[in-house]
């Protein structure tokens, strides 16, 4: 291999590289609070989340069948709950984003100790199967759990629970960095004048 086609591959492996990863963008309302977010990857499909109040049949329509779940089995919403926890339920930088370190900053959580976010999966009898991400303070016990509820049971008076909607989303529009543009050119520009030579 010429050093030139070296240096051409060197530069598109660095472009492959430096592109920015797609990331779970999250939603936050008036009052600072964590109310969801959009493109999350739950088994490589992109999903948005909703954090809501309120009772399984209010907001899961009816919440008496398991169609009214997005996901269908305890093993993909424990999926989707450790993705809360790994994409969502992260620092920002600021004590005012810090919604790993203070789960109170989370919508419907009170608790500066713990939030569960409740992703339900199945119903039978008006008794709800669920995958919880609690997200605690210290992040280190940050963990999924399976749960169990009635279809009325209330989050909003629970401090420390709050209902995860999902629905199938769409990726994020990723914009090319310049750095990146700047390694492609000169890299397709060797790779054009080796093959000039070698004809």
């Amino acid at each position: 291999m010429t050093c030139t086609r070296a240096l051409a591959l060197a530069a598109l492996f660095g472009l492959s590289v430096s592109a920015p990863a797609g990331a779970a963008l999250l939603t936050i309302n008036g009052a600072g609070q964590l109310t969801g977010a959009t493109s999350v990857v739950v088994n490589d499909i992109f999903y948005d989340v909703e954090f809501r109040d309120g009772t399984c049949i209010e907001l899961f329509d009816g919440c008496d069948e398991a169609s009214d779940f997005i996901f269908g089995s305890s093993a993909e919403a424990e999926d989707a709950s450790q993705q809360l926890l790994d994409q969502v339920f992260l620092d920002q930088g600021t004590l005012a984003t810090a919604f790993d370190s203070d789960p109170s900053l989370t919508y419907d959580c009170l608790s500066v100790v713990r939030c569960i976010a409740f992703t339900p999966w199945f119903v039978s009898d008006g008794n709800v199967s669920i995958e919880g991400a609690a997200n605690y303070n210290p992040a280190s016990a940050d963990l999924v759990t399976p749960a169990g509820a009635l279809a009325n049971y209330n989050s909003f008076v629970s401090p420390d629970v709050t209902w995860a909607i999902w629905r199938e989303g769409s990726p994020p529009v990723s914009i090319p960095l310049p750095s990146s543009i700047s390694l492609l050119l000169p890299a397709l520009g060797a790779l054009a004048l080796s093959r000039r030579r070698r004809g």
